[in-house]
């Protein structure tokens, strides 16, 4: 009885955990970001030093697509950087959460220093578009997808749905 529970638990922790950091959700980034948009991400278009790190740019476009938070700047090239982690040896550890051809929500913050939009950390970022007017509670198992992927394993398209 005892290995039932302890795998159940086990179990339930396994699906709820996601890649935000501890006791954070998309609403707390919510919160916290000056932007909150949905976007198509574009290419790669170069790099930029995070904090002693370089962090990936890419081309995003948030025309004709939500604002949560901030004004809408309807930018078909919106340059954002994809924040890198700047606590271990990899910028991303469990992939760079931004993959050309897929819409995704986006946390973004402004530095004073150069002005780039960037995400709020490598691991509250960017959430999968969600439908309706609500985000979720907590981040999705793993917001963090190998490029060319959607949570599930499929191969996830800026048209929305898999590919």
């Amino acid at each position: 009885m005892r290995r039932g529970v302890i795998a159940g638990l086990t179990v339930v922790l396994a699906a709820t955990a996601g890649c935000g950091e501890p006791g954070t959700g998309p609403r707390a980034a919510l919160e916290e970001a000056q932007y909150v948009v949905t976007a198509d991400i574009g290419e790669k278009v170069g790099t930029a030093d995070f904090q002693g790190v370089a962090g990936n740019v890419y081309s995003v476009s948030t025309v004709g697509r939500r604002v949560w938070k901030g004004d809408d700047v309807g930018l078909p090239d919106l340059r954002v950087l994809s924040t890198p982690a700047t606590d271990g040896p990899e910028a991303y550890p469990r992939g760079d959460p931004f993959s050309p051809g897929l819409r995704r929500i986006l946390f973004l913050t402004r530095d004073t220093d150069d002005g780039m939009w960037r995400t709020l950390s490598v691991s509250r970022g960017t959430l999968p578009d969600v439908p309706g007017d609500t985000l979720p509670e907590h981040w999705p198992p793993c917001a963090c997808v190998p490029p060319g992927t959607a949570p599930g394993g499929q191969t996830e398209r800026a048209g929305g749905g898999p590919a």
